[in-house]
C-alpha cells in the first residue's frame, strides 16, 4: 500500500511531466536543422525575399529512416498506442480487484449484520426472560 501511494504523489507527477517535456524537446531538435532560410534575389529591380529550403539532412537516407520513420513509430504512433493499451489493461485488472474486494467486504458485512441481528434477538429474548419472568 505504501508503494501505491508513492506512485500517486504530486512530486512524481511533476517529474513525469518534466521528463516528457525534455523528451519532446530533444525529439524535435533535428527538425530545426531540416531547413535553412536563404535570401533569394528576384529579377532585377525587385527586392530579395526570404525562402525556406530543405537542407541535405532532409534527403539523407539514414536520417529519414531513423528519425522520420523509426522515431515516428516509437514516439507518435506505436509507442503511445502500446502505452495506452498497457495502462488500460492495468486499470481493468485493478478495477476487477477492487470489485472482488468490495464483494468480499459486502459478504463480510452481510454476515456481520446477520450475527448482530441474531445476537440482538438473543439479547432481547434473554431480557424478556429475565425481566418478564421475574
Amino acid at each position: 500500500m505504501a508503494l501505491q501511494s508513492e506512485w500517486r504523489s504530486l512530486r512524481r507527477a511533476k517529474l513525469a511531466v518534466l521528463v516528457m517535456f525534455i523528451v519532446a524537446c530533444v525529439y524535435n531538435i533535428p527538425r530545426f536543422f531540416e531547413r535553412v532560410v536563404v535570401l533569394e534575389p528576384l529579377c532585377a529591380g525587385h527586392e530579395a525575399t526570404l525562402r525556406a529550403r530543405w537542407t541535405s539532412l532532409r534527403t539523407n537516407r539514414v536520417y529519414f529512416l531513423v528519425y522520420k520513420t523509426l522515431f515516428y513509430l516509437i514516439f507518435r504512433s506505436v509507442g503511445p498506442l502500446v502505452t495506452l493499451v498497457a495502462l488500460n489493461s492495468r486499470l481493468a485488472v485493478e478495477l476487477r480487484n477492487v470489485d472482488r474486494r468490495r464483494s468480499a467486504l459486502h459478504g463480510q458485512t452481510a454476515a456481520l449484520r446477520a450475527a448482530t441481528a441474531r445476537n440482538g434477538l438473543l439479547l432481547n429474548g434473554l431480557r424478556n426472560a429475565l425481566f418478564d419472568g421475574a
